[in-house]
């Protein structure tokens, strides 16, 4: 079955892009379009194929973060152990401990605009605007942030951030994690966050 469209002038050229073509010209200035059942078919196949994609990169983003916290977590225990990298030549960068938590609750809640006191604050359900909508924001980014950039576990996450639990914990770094996928400005202020706490690191090399 043929899919018909009468387009605005200024929408004929989009249309025609997505396989649509002119069939003839109605009132008002408008063309009558028509999308074949094959072309059809393409689109979903194109749609199809963009949200396997965005999936694929967003299940690898979340992969990179959990690579980072096991790495962290290697290289601990390598230290406690007193056990030399394997091959003698690679550097594993010793992740911090809780010492560096509150810096992040500093740097979230700097980033986002609100105390530090709202961070720890119980977080506000639904759609949440304004203040309480940022730290909300900044409340995930701390989870995300401690969970990637510290050897903490997640209970001592919580424990830092007024005891919440470690499900909580979790469940905020994965809420981060997907509002990075789509929020180009979240996304971006993550980035600064994690340059500066590895500067802060090469400071206290």
């Amino acid at each position: 079955m043929t899919s018909t469209y009468l387009a605005r002038p200024e929408e004929v050229t989009r249309l025609q892009a997505a396989g649509y073509r002119a069939v003839c010209e109605a009132q008002g200035g408008r063309t009558l379009m028509s999308l074949s059942p094959a072309a059809a078919a393409q689109n979903g196949e194109r749609a199809a194929l963009a949200q396997a994609l965005e999936a694929a990169r967003r299940e690898g983003e979340q992969l990179r973060g959990e690579v980072a916290v096991l790495r962290g977590q290697v290289a601990v225990l390598r230290q406690r152990l007193g056990i030399a990298d394997a091959a003698g030549t690679e550097e594993v960068a010793l992740l911090p401990g809780p010492a560096v938590l509150p810096r992040i609750l500093q740097l979230v809640a700097a980033a986002w605009h609100v105390p530090e006191e709202m961070v720890r604050a119980p977080a506000r359900r639904g759609p949440v605007l304004g203040r309480d909508g940022r730290a909300n924001l900044a409340r995930s980014a701390y989870y995300l942030l401690a969970r990637e950039e510290t050897a903490c576990s997640l209970q001592q996450i919580g424990r830092a951030l007024g005891g919440r639990d470690h499900a909580t914990v979790a469940k905020g770094a994965r809420a981060a994690q997907r509002r990075a996928a789509s929020d180009l400005d979240y996304r971006a202020r993550l980035a600064s966050l994690r340059a500066q706490l590895r500067r802060d690191r090469e400071q206290l090399r």
